[in-house]
């Protein structure tokens, strides 16, 4: 982002809305930050389930060649 070194008017406001909004900022960030770990370890569980299953498979037809 690129600054006209201009300085905005300062907006009139009180302490207790400022803070309010800090906290909801704070807690949305939070939850973000969470929600990304969730689909990162979903993302990561599926790739692992598939690993497994593959493995299954393939002990299953070394399994079933040795059948008579």
């Amino acid at each position: 982002m690129y600054s006209s070194g201009k300085k905005l008017p300062e907006y009139p406001s009180q302490e207790e809305e400022v803070l309010l909004l800090e906290e909801r900022v704070s807690e949305a960030k939070r939850l973000a930050t969470t929600v990304k770990f969730c689909i990162k370890m979903l993302y990561l569980d599926y790739f692992v389930c598939l690993f497994l299953l593959r493995s299954l498979l393939n002990q299953r037809e070394r399994f079933c060649w040795r059948l008579p």
